[in-house]
């Protein structure tokens, strides 16, 4: 099996499993706080989320493309929870311990430092 086709495989037996509050609703009919309750009663699983998300996302802009879904139907998938599914960080001996956060070592610097004069400042 390839890559894309188990990709594929996964992300069927993702929407079978966790859209089952929506499924029988029309697509036209999804309100923003249909999309907004799916994606966060998930939120304790941010990836499973975030992804869940994406592929719906995917899945509605086939549907415009290939016209099953009518012109100006809002896709909310993208919009919803943007930005707002944050990762509890990986889990060591069955404790979160949080995003890890390290300091550059004098050889990582070595090579990073010199790129700096091409980067431009960001704007506050």
């Amino acid at each position: 099996m390839s890559v894309s086709a188990a990709i594929a495989a996964w992300d069927r037996r993702l929407l079978a499993r966790e859209i089952d509050t929506i499924a029988d609703t029309l697509v036209v009919d999804i309100s923003t706080k249909m999309a907004f309750d799916l994606i966060d009663a998930k939120r304790d699983a941010p990836v499973v989320a975030g992804h869940l998300r994406r592929v719906l996302g995917a899945v509605w802009d086939r549907a415009l493309d290939t016209e099953h879904v009518p012109d100006g139907t809002p896709d909310w998938w993208r919009q919803i929870l943007r930005g707002n599914l944050p990762s509890m960080g990986k889990t060591i001996n069955g404790r979160h311990v949080g995003a890890g956060k390290r300091v550059l070592s004098e050889p990582e610097l070595k090579i990073v430092l010199p790129f700096l004069p091409e980067t431009q400042p960001m704007n506050a």
